[in-house]
């Protein structure tokens, strides 16, 4: 459940409210970024900023 949550308010601070891989880490309670990034890039098959990349490239 932790980790659902934090997949979907992931999406929403990478693609609604812009912030950085950094804070988005920080707001999800991750300890680091890089441990942010592998639960990330495990999920979604791509990094939080290559997520975040292509959905501004979409608008």
């Amino acid at each position: 459940m932790l980790e659902e949550t934090r997949r979907q308010l992931a999406e929403l601070y990478l693609t609604e409210k812009q912030l950085s891989t950094t804070d988005v880490a920080y707001l999800l309670g991750y300890k680091s970024h890089s441990q942010f990034f592998k639960a990330f890039k495990a999920c979604f098959g791509i990094t939080p900023k290559a997520y975040q990349t292509n959905i501004i490239n979409r608008t």
